[in-house]
């Protein structure tokens, strides 16, 4: 079997979507690759490297497109407004912005907001996950600063568990339901797919606006979208991604940009 020890910004491939991701040290395999199929060229058998973005074997061809070559990525913004009506949607929020004291009206801060009651007027019973420090803010103040942010109330749900039930119970009253901080589990840091598969109970489609943390391989952003039916990119995360393209795009030479984020997102 063909392995790879990441070094830079690499793509992940499962079944109709592709995984992107930054890591160091661990090793993976990896699958054919959709370009192929799409540039109507025969894919080599078997399992092959892919490197910054795209395989080893089109590594060339792709690099001539774009001075920065960042994938395609299925976003809010594309996806059909009418699948999101009675559909259960995680959503991976981040919490150092959300949570914090930024100005309402800060770009970042508006866009992350309107990702979540974007999915709540949609219909959807949006469930939200993210991290936070127990030890300060326990899961009822989160959900009672939350509130007051998004103008909806939020139900919480401390336990993380495959009873569907219980979500179903919860949000019975509300569209908006939090469940415990991740930070108290240590499977979220290992991307386990167990915890994953729970983390995912009953939930049709996630999405991913938490772009800080797009350099991390976690459970709720990476392992969690093999067991959803679409995966998809918030405001927030469409907007961090076009604010890379155009700083990319600047016509003063020369410019240094170290960019330790990566796309932790779906096509």
């Amino acid at each position: 079997m063909t392995q790879l020890i990441p070094s830079q910004t690499h793509l992940l491939h499962s079944p109709n979507k592709f995984t992107f991701y930054h890591h160091h040290h661990r090793k993976f395999s990896f699958n054919s690759c959709n370009y192929y199929k799409k540039n109507n060229k025969k894919a080599p058998k078997g399992n092959f490297v892919v490197n910054k973005f795209e395989s080893f074997h089109a590594h060339q061809a792709l690099a001539e497109e774009s001075p920065l070559l960042l994938p395609h990525v299925q976003t809010l913004t594309m996806f059909p407004k009418d699948d999101l009506l009675s559909k259960f949607v995680m959503l991976r929020f981040d919490s150092t912005l959300l949570l914090s004291n930024a100005n309402l009206r800060s770009p970042s801060m508006s866009t992350a907001i309107l990702t979540i009651k974007y999915l709540c007027q949609a219909g959807a019973k949006v469930i939200l996950v993210s991290d936070w420090n127990t030890k300060v803010l326990d899961i009822e103040f989160v959900a009672d600063i939350l509130s007051s942010i998004l103008q909806y109330e939020v139900a919480t749900l401390k336990s993380i568990s495959p009873d569907i039930q219980l979500r179903i119970e919860a949000l019975k009253n509300t569209n908006v339901l939090l469940l415990d901080s991740l930070s108290l589990f240590k499977e979220e840091v290992a991307n386990c797919s167990t915890f994953a598969e729970l983390l995912s109970s009953g939930v049709d489609i996630f999405v991913n606006d938490s772009f800080s943390l797009s350099r991390k391989i976690l459970a709720s952003t990476v392992a969690v979208t093999r067991f959803c039916s679409a995966n998809i990119a918030g405001f927030h995360f469409e907007e961090s991604i076009h604010l890379l393209k155009e700083a990319a795009k600047t016509d003063r030479k020369p410019y240094i940009a170290i960019v330790l984020l990566c796309l932790a997102c779906y096509c």
